[in-house]
């Protein structure tokens, strides 16, 4: 994953630039647009870019956050259920032209500048496809949708109001089946289900596209590693110039990767097997066979598309098989199966970084050992501070941590661990159509194979993706189009427009001022925290609170449910 040269790693190229432009003194003058040569170096650039970046940020992070969700649409009827379904950007789908001025918005998902325009295009064709199937889903309340906010990345009960776990499980935690009678099943929003039908289908894409185009490189690969020789087999290697440089540095020994394998799987068994974890230490086991199965088809598409598929939903799925009825269990497997694979393809790609500007791959080695380990504590520290926040998580939280993200983990515990993926999607279980998203995504790949095979000089053929186009499907829920359309726009301008027709302009800035605008917002952020966060002063008018009013902004449902009554299933029929 790291050798080949069709392995890019787009991510890793903004750290490239930030890095070369600090070093670099060669800066040539470049015609760009308008016809005018640019003489600017590209440390200037950054410093420039960084300034504006870290002074605009305080506009849609502090004094007007209209500007981050420009909900314009839902400003001129804010109790419309539909309109705010549809264009908002908070609780709706965001289908709105112009839904943002935030950078930081519209690259939660992904840097617009570094990604290769194919894979957004990819990415935005599937959003898009998703998203009118959650409509469709919605509309017509399949699977009860309507009775809950559209988007919604929450656990639902059968009135209409957020999911009570604690009515279903008993003093340890652990799933209660009478209760869970008594009570309620778990349902989903519509961008929810929708979400997990991508999920599957981007699962048996990613294998069987895998092997289809990239069988021939893996078998390259494979034969190396077995051998462990310094002969470069295969052209795209030997032609590489960034391999025959590289040849000069001795390789990592397998028994350093081996002793700090060692080392970990020792802590991870002495922890979960000491700590009240009510699951066994086999989880680590099941972490390591989860990585050695899907690290490399996995990091092959990560590499060429810069885009990760993650496993949180593949891992979850198994995991919650194995213990049912146990959320915490399940989180366990959901941690080692998706963070030990995601992690190596982490590594991979710094990997590469060491590989692009020629730094030893053991001095690579070590560098990211003492980074893990000082993480570790950080990260530590982190969330032990935001654990003792007041409202975390609400929407009274401080600083905004609303925690979309957490929010899904939670939802995900109820209907993976604590209610179990057997009544959920089993035979019977209220979500079983949605596996079809399984076979979708394997005859997805096929179907393209052979699309290639029949118009191999087809551009817009070559130009498509299966994977990546099942890859936009998840980004919904609690996401929308607010925090992609601008991707696609900024995109579009830097590697459709300026690219093809002022390469060496595009080649010399775009990276550099995709690190600056990350790099202005970052450093913007802290100061916003600590300056205005921590002593808990806000600006109280119009332009902070308009987007989060009305029906974007407490998501309304289409069909509300009579008081005293419920849907679904009678109680004590649940499966």
């Amino acid at each position: 994953m790291v050798f080949p040269g069709f392995c890019v790693w787009p991510a890793s190229l903004p750290t490239v630039a930030l890095n070369k432009a600090f070093h670099d003194s060669n800066d040539r003058a470049v015609k760009g647009p308008f016809n005018r040569m640019y003489t600017w170096s590209k440390l200037k650039v950054f410093y420039v870019v960084f300034a504006i970046s870290f002074v605009y940020f305080w506009f849609p992070g502090f004094i007007f956050q209209n500007l981050s969700y420009f909900n314009w649409m839902t400003w001129i009827a804010p109790e419309n259920t539909v309109l705010a379904a549809i264009t908002g950007g908070v609780t709706g789908l965001g289908f709105n032209p112009i839904n943002t001025f935030d950078w930081n918005q519209l690259t939660v998902q992904l840097d617009p500048l570094a990604t290769p325009v194919f894979s957004i295009l990819n990415n935005f064709l599937g959003m898009v496809t998703a998203g009118f199937v959650i409509i469709g889903f919605w509309w017509t309340n399949a699977y009860e949708t309507a009775h809950f906010p559209i988007n919604s990345n929450k656990a639902w009960d059968n009135t209409g109001k957020r999911y009570q776990i604690l009515k279903i499980i008993d003093e340890r935690g652990i799933f209660d089946y009478d209760k869970y009678q008594a009570y309620s099943q778990a349902y989903l929003g519509a961008g929810n289900a929708v979400v997990y039908i991508f999920f599957f289908a981007v699962y048996t894409a990613t294998f069987s596209y895998v092997i289809l185009f990239h069988r021939h490189e893996l078998a390259i690969g494979f034969k190396r590693l077995i051998r462990r020789s310094k002969v470069i087999d295969g052209p795209d290697l030997s032609n590489d110039i960034h391999m025959r440089l590289m040849r000069r540095y001795p390789e990592v020994p397998h028994w350093w990767y081996l002793t700090v394998l060692l080392i970990a799987m020792g802590c991870g068994f002495a922890c979960v097997g000491a700590f009240p974890t009510f699951t066994t230490p086999a989880v680590v086991v099941y972490g390591l066979l989860m990585a050695l199965i899907c690290v490399v088809p996995v990091g092959m598409i990560t590499a060429v598309t810069g885009i990760q598929v993650t496993l949180n939903v593949l891992a979850e799925f198994i995991g919650g098989a194995w213990v049912a009825g146990n959320a915490l269990a399940m989180n366990y497997f959901k941690m080692y199966g998706y963070i030990t694979t995601a992690n190596a393809i982490y590594f991979a790609n710094d990997l590469k970084l060491a590989h692009y500007v020629k730094i030893p791959p053991r001095h690579t080695f070590v560098a990211q050992l003492w980074a893990t380990l000082i993480s570790s504590f950080v990260c530590t520290a982190v969330l032990n501070f935001i654990l003792h926040l007041d409202g975390l998580c609400t929407a009274d939280a401080p600083f905004g941590l609303t925690c979309p993200g957490i929010n899904t983990f939670f939802t995900a515990a109820v209907i993976w661990g604590t209610v179990g993926p057997h009544r959920i999607f089993g035979t019977g279980g209220q979500y079983t159509l949605l596996l079809l998203g399984f076979p979708l995504g394997l005859v997805s790949s096929f179907v393209y194979w052979y699309a290639r095979k029949s118009r191999p000089q087809s551009n817009w053929v070559r130009s498509l993706h299966p994977v990546m186009f099942w890859t936009g499907g998840i980004y919904w829920s609690p996401y929308n189009l607010t925090n992609f359309l601008g991707v696609v726009y900024a995109s579009a301008a830097s590697w459709l427009y300026i690219r093809p027709r002022y390469l060496a302009f595009w080649s010399k800035f775009n990276y550099i001022v995709s690190a600056a605008l990350a790099a202005g917002i970052a450093v913007s952020s802290v100061i916003i925290f600590f300056a205005t966060g921590l002593n808990e002063q806000t600006l109280d008018w119009w332009g902070n609170n308009a987007a989060f009013e009305g029906c974007d902004g407490t998501g309304c449902v289409l069909m509300k449910v009579p008081t005293g009554e419920y849907f679904g299933p009678r109680k004590g029929t649940f499966v």
